[in-house]
């Protein structure tokens, strides 16, 4: 097919030459030229049109025009071209050639029009515009009908194609390039440019189209006159279809222009039709008779006339009636209102005035009367606006006046100029404020010499800093004379720009505050001086009380561990126990006093909760037990093993806690449950079954001396500090503590402590301290302190010498050189911290290796440390002396290396079966503690075996069981045991190994309680203990009826007193000792009548 429409090579001889008819050819270009304008017009009319409709109708009109004019240009061009044989045109395939412009122009057209075109839009429209026009041509040419052969050449074809899409692209940029430099007055000079360039774009192709055409001739040649006579009549034809498609495309264009006008009108119709509905003002038409033509809505809200009730009248109607008279509304009148607005009284149709501003602005129209449009703005809501600002501006220098205060409005200068001041300056100053407006008087003035500096220091310093407001005080002088102190309180004003204008603000009258201030630091230096000689008087009571404490408690010591009897045992125990509840009830008085000053500092360390707990619940299981309570511990498995905080003081508040449950429970039970809280808190739960405390009195058992009922006192003893510094002591951990109780049931307190969870750490062992013998030289003017501690450091193989005060203790420092020095602080003449001052000064001067000094005092102070540390002394040692304390510090101050161990791994290796001196020591007797041993394995023996022989998990009743037995075994002393239960708790796990130890363990216990041999057992049961215990009860029973105790009987009781009823006569022994003989006496008629 292609070997037909392309001829590349054809013979000379047959090839037929046409030639051109010159005023064919102009015509035919013209005709494109022309065809390229109309449809210019039609492409910015549909540019410039927002309608949808009216746009496409415009581009169709626009395509239409340049599809005809292409095709029309076409034949005319072919008529311009002669050929020597006849040419016919196929009618159908003719006109069929238009739309492939059509179509093109269409696409084109609509892709110009488009907002925002890029240049490769411009090149694609070029593209699809020439394709049109391309395809016309060459469809045209296939219409002709000759003789000789039709072909094209390639090179010249495809140059064709290329021609009309260049110049199609040049007619499109350079139209769109015109539009931004021309203005819309010069349009038609961008459409005639563009349509020279779209039409060469049309022409072009066509005649570089023909010089592609080849015509081969394989027939002879026809006559010149057909020819002729042909081209005449299809000339006709062409020039008809012409005009019928110009005349199409004026018409589209006159549809399209009146399309748009009627939008436009229509748009502009409802854009007043909007301006009129939705403006804020009323909007009324007057002719130059005053006779209103056209209103808003607006105008019935503000005046109640609907636009129905005010057309054809005057618009006199609109005013007051007694004006309507005097007034005529014409041409002359209303030019009165013309560009200036008036605030008027208008009538509203109910009969009230209505204030309104009336506008009126003339409207020309050409050959027409005048005409008046005017604006009616309701003024209703800016009068009450107004009233109100008036009314409020009065209520507010009303307050102006009344104030306290001086408000004010000043400059900032050096005067102070005042641009406003409230009347009652008069009051704060004397003088009137009409004074300081005109200058006669400058605030600054009146201000003391040596506050004025710094009234402008502080408002500059303010506004460098750029804050918003200062605040002030200082003093002025009154007229009369007198002084006055100011509280001075403003803010900055600025200007438009930012530049400070002023200061406005408020002047108070504090003199009356300044004397209080004045009274009450005179009264804080007073409270201030009174609490040094509180704090001073606390310092002297703790060593005076302290002083002989230590001998008591010390010499006492020395003598419970010499040969005694029983009885001198015994009151020795007594003056022990008496001394050591006077320490603790001397140490709460103490501790409360540094809190109330908040002066008690907390000391954290690693601690075992654990421990603590079994430490604290151990320390009173003998006491609930000698009253017949069950004490028990209950640790939830959520607690960690080991945390960081203040161990002593939390051992301090459980065992205020635990001993005022117990002290306050007469039977029952008292539990101490531990668990973890929220965060790194831990919850303390201490519940008993005692007399409780009314919901009126829980109040107030927190506060210092006071108790649940004024009766406590005296029956339970007690100072009611107890909880006052379990709360103080709480609170400064950071924790919170709180009671519930129920009068006659029991009472649960509760409380949280932060503790912060641990890993395992490393701790001093409990082991006994071995120093070495040491040549060691004690400082004190008390000579029972110096006696007792040479008694006991002898004991340990020291070498001991004694100074009686600080001078003593310098001259034998100087005479001979001492391993350790134990210096006392507070002495008469030379204390001991001018002592160690001087001995240290001594060493220095002759380079003597320097002595270390242990601080030794009853101070509670932390003052005292302090300066014990400044003066060169190298530890602290509290009174009264415990020996094991003290050995410990002096090897920690001489760097004597003592073992160390971390918590959960302690040996088992040097524990005891029996620890039985910590035994005798705990129960008072050794036939005593193997009455209770034999208790405990009698009814715990198989529970026991039970455990080690537990495989699986580790329930809470199998923990619970190990907690419990692990506490008897403290108690008992039984190490051992105590240490392998301790360790199954922490791993939760028994092993092989475990089972062997334990399996030893209970062997010499058997052998030691003596369960295989019957005969231990029944000498601890025998007859004649029941015999004695027979004998005893009627001395108790008279005893009791003359509401006496003695101890010796009751001792006898208790010694002979089966092992069945022992719980019942402890009880008993608590009740007698609490005075609760009415008890005593139940407990009593018990035991009598049962058959021993």
């Amino acid at each position: 097919m292609l070997n037909t429409f392309f001829v590349t090579d054809p013979a000379p001889e047959l090839l037929l030459n046409g030639t051109y008819d010159a005023t064919l050819v102009a015509l035919s270009v013209l005709v494109a030229v022309i065809a390229s304008f109309f449809t210019l017009i039609q492409i910015d009319f549909a540019e410039q049109n927002q309608n949808s409709r009216i746009n496409r109708l415009a581009k169709f009109g626009g395509a239409v025009a340049m599809a005809g004019g292409i095709w029309s240009m076409h034949f005319i061009g072919m008529l311009a071209f002669s050929l020597c044989v006849e040419v016919d045109y196929d009618p159908w395939l003719t006109a069929a050639s238009i739309f492939p412009a059509f179509l093109g122009c269409w696409v084109s057209f609509d892709l110009i029009t488009r907002p925002n075109v890029t240049l490769s839009v411009k090149g694609l429209a070029a593209v699809i515009l020439g394709a049109g026009i391309g395809t016309m041509h060459y469809s045209g040419m296939e219409a002709m009908q000759l003789g000789p052969m039709l072909g094209y050449d390639p090179t010249l074809f495809g140059l064709s194609i290329i021609v009309a899409v260049s110049l199609a692209f040049i007619a499109i940029q350079t139209r769109s390039k015109l539009r931004d430099y021309v203005s819309d007055n010069n349009i038609s000079i961008v459409r005639c440019l563009g349509a020279l360039a779209l039409g060469a774009s049309v022409s072009g192709m066509h005649y570089t189209g023909m010089q592609a055409a080849k015509f081969v001739s394989d027939s002879p040649i026809i006559s010149q006159e057909m020819q002729d006579q042909h081209t005449q009549s299809l000339a006709l034809f062409i020039a008809a279809v012409s005009m019928i498609i110009s005349a199409l495309s004026a018409l589209i264009h006159t549809a399209s222009k009146y399309r748009s006008v009627a939008a436009d009108k229509a748009a502009n119709e409802s854009r007043l039709a909007a301006i009129l509905e939705t403006a804020v003002d009323g909007i009324i038409t007057i002719n130059g008779d005053g006779i209103i033509k056209s209103c808003n809505p607006l105008v019935e809200r503000i005046l109640g006339w609907s636009e129905g009730e005010t057309l054809g009248r005057n618009v006199a109607v609109f005013l007051p009636k007694e004006a309507q008279t005097k007034v005529s509304f014409n041409s002359a009148y209303l030019e009165q209102f013309k560009g200036v607005g008036r605030d008027i009284k208008a009538l509203h149709k109910h009969g009230h005035l209505v204030p309104i501003r009336l506008g009126i602005g003339e409207v020309e129209l050409k050959d027409q009367s005048a005409f008046y449009v005017g604006f009616i703005t309701d003024l209703t809501a800016q009068k009450q606006m107004e009233k109100a600002l008036i009314e409020q501006e009065t209520r507010y220098r009303t307050l102006l006046n009344n104030m306290p205060g001086v408000a004010f409005r000043c400059r900032i200068d050096s005067e102070w100029t005042m641009s406003f001041v409230s009347p009652i300056v008069e009051q704060l100053t004397g003088y009137r404020a009409e004074e300081f407006i005109s200058g006669q008087v400058h605030f600054a003035s009146l201000i003391i010499e040596d506050d004025k500096s710094l009234t402008h220091d502080v408002v500059e310093q303010a506004l460098q800093c750029g804050k918003a407001s200062y605040s002030q005080e200082y003093r002025i002088l009154h007229k009369s004379g007198h002084t006055k102190w100011v509280l001075d309180k403003g803010s900055f004003e600025y200007d438009q720009a930012g530049k400070v204008e002023g200061i406005a603000g408020v002047l108070l009258d504090i003199s009356e505050r300044k004397n209080m201030e004045d009274e009450l630091r005179a009264a804080k230096s007073i409270a201030e001086s009174a609490a040094a000689s509180k704090q001073a008087f606390l310092a002297n009571m703790s060593h005076e009380i302290r002083t002989p404490m230590n001998a008591i408690l010390g010499f006492s010591e020395v003598l419970r561990e010499s040969e005694l009897k029983p009885d001198q045992s015994k009151h020795v125990n007594t003056i022990l126990t008496s001394a050591k509840a006077l320490l603790h009830l001397l140490n709460d008085i103490l501790d409360s006093a540094k809190l109330d000053q908040g002066k008690l500092d907390l000391i954290e360390n690693d601690f075992c909760i654990s421990e603590l707990l079994d430490n604290v619940v151990s320390t009173f299981w003998y006491q609930a037990k000698k009253k017949g309570l069950k004490l028990e511990l209950t640790m939830s498995h959520s607690l960690h093993q080991t945390y960081h905080g203040a161990s002593d003081r939390l051992r301090q508040v459980l065992v205020n806690l635990l001993g005022n449950a117990i002290k306050f429970t007469a039977q029952g039970s008292v539990e101490l449950r531990v668990e973890s809280s929220h965060d790194d808190y831990v919850l303390f739960k201490i519940a008993d079954t005692g007399i409780g405390i009314a919901n009126d009195r829980l109040d107030s058992i927190f506060n210092p001396f006071e108790q649940a009922d004024e009766s406590m006192s005296r029956r339970f003893g007690g100072t009611g500090l107890g909880t006052t510094i379990s709360r103080q002591l709480v609170e400064l951990m950071g924790g919170k503590i709180w009671a519930h109780s129920e009068l006659g049931k029991g009472s649960t307190f509760y409380f949280t402590v932060p503790l912060k969870k641990i890993a395992a750490f490393t701790r001093a062992q409990d082991v006994h301290v071995e120093l070495p013998p040491l040549n060691i030289l004690v400082a004190d003017d008390i000579q029972q302190n110096t006696e007792l501690l040479s008694l006991l450091l002898e004991k340990q193989g020291h070498s001991i010498e004694v100074a009686g005060d600080g001078l003593e203790a310098i001259e034998k420092a100087k005479a001979q050189q001492y391993d350790l020095i134990l210096m006392d602080i507070h002495m008469p003449g030379c204390d001991g911290l001018e002592a160690t001052r001087a001995i240290k000064a001594y060493e220095r001067e002759n380079r003597q290796q320097e002595t270390p000094v242990i601080a030794l005092t009853a101070s509670v102070l932390g003052e005292d440390r302090a300066a014990a540390k400044a003066a060169g002394m190298a530890a602290f040692a509290s009174k009264p002396v415990v020996i094991e304390d003290l050995t410990r510090t002096i090897a920690e101050t001489l760097n004597i290396n003592i073992a160390h161990t971390a918590i959960g791994v302690r040996q088992t290796s040097n524990k005891q079966l029996i620890n039985r001196a910590r035994a005798i020591n705990l129960w008072g007797s050794e036939a005593r503690f193997l009455k209770e041993l034999a208790r405990f394995w009698e009814g715990k023996r198989e529970e026991v075996i039970a455990l080690f022989a537990h495989e699986g998990q580790f329930t809470n009743d199998v923990l619970q069981s190990i907690h419990t037995i692990k506490g008897v075994a403290g108690n008992l002393a039984l190490e051992t045991l105590f240490a392998l239960l301790e360790q199954i708790e922490r791993k939760k796990e028994i092993d092989e190994r475990l089972r062997a130890k334990m399996a030893l363990i209970i062997e010499k216990l058997d052998d030691v309680v003596g369960l295989s041999d019957e005969e231990v057992v029944t000498n601890a049961l025998s007859e004649g203990d029941v015999f004695l215990f027979k004998q005893n009860l009627p001395q108790v029973k008279e005893m009791i009826d003359e509401a006496q105790v003695e101890d010796d009987v009751l001792d006898a009781l208790l010694e002979s007193a089966p092992l069945t009823y022992r719980s019942q006569v402890e009880a008993l022994k608590h009740a007698l000792d609490d005075f609760e003989f009415e008890r005593a006496e139940e407990i009593l008629a018990q035991l009598m009548s049962t058959d021993v």
